[in-house]
């Protein structure tokens, strides 16, 4: 296999491709991921705030707790958006951004 390499320079500057080439691809993706804000244990929301997979969960709502000696901090949804699944196990331990439920945003 041989390598090809590209000079941007020579090509047409309105050409679609070398555009992308150059500035990366303007890729919109719908599923977003809740992250674990510190580290701690994942804690799963009660079946009746959020009850199943597909639910419609709102801007700001709880989906999770992460819970750390002495205290017991929120995971909020930062986007509405359809609840695609828990990435985390109910009492598993988390570290800071890891990553705990996933989102088809609203918002596209």
């Amino acid at each position: 296999m041989t390598a090809v390499q590209i000079d941007l320079r020579d090509g047409d500057p309105a050409d679609p491709m070398l555009a992308a080439l150059e500035h990366g691809d303007d890729v919109r993706i719908a599923e977003r991921l809740v992250v674990a804000p510190e580290a701690g244990v994942f804690r799963a929301v009660p079946p009746e705030c959020v009850t199943c997979e597909g639910e419609l969960v709102a801007a700001g709502q709880v989906v999770g707790f992460v819970e750390s000696p002495g205290r017991m901090v929120e995971v909020r949804a930062f986007c509405s958006g359809f609840h695609l699944g828990l990435l985390a196990e109910d009492g598993e331990r988390v570290t800071p951004g890891r990553p705990l439920v996933r989102l088809r945003s609203l918002d596209g």
